[in-house]
């Protein structure tokens, strides 16, 4: 395995909504060579500040060979305590010597209006 260049994406979620992005991940600039996630464990949370407390923690679903979605689901807002801001991370493990963080990047959480004191 190579390692990898990390990634940039900014997330924007919306609070007390379902949120789900899918990332494919490349070996090279051009898009040509999957990097290969075979065996790989993902987890992606949401924190407030670099080394702070996890806010949520992102359900992480791999498909082979090369694309993770992250996941958040309504509940997950409940009771969170999730600031405007904060910032996130996807890592892969293959083994406990090769863990890779592929994308990082700030989250913006905007207040929802519908259902606001529910959640």
């Amino acid at each position: 395995m190579t390692t990898m260049e990390q990634g940039q994406y900014d997330l924007k979620l919306y609070r007390g909504d379902t949120y789900s992005r899918g990332f494919r991940f490349w070996e090279d600039d051009i898009g040509q060579t999957a990097f290969d996630l075979t065996g790989a464990v993902a987890e992606s949370e949401f924190r407030d500040k670099p080394g702070g407390a996890s806010i949520m923690v992102f359900t992480c679903a791999i498909t082979l060979p090369n694309t993770i979605t992250i996941h958040l689901v309504p509940d997950q807002w409940l009771n969170s305590t999730a600031p405007p801001k904060g910032y996130w991370d996807l890592e892969v493990t293959f083994s406990p010597t090769e863990v890779y963080t592929l994308i990082a990047g700030d989250v913006i959480v905007t207040k929802d209006i519908t259902n606001s004191l529910e959640i």
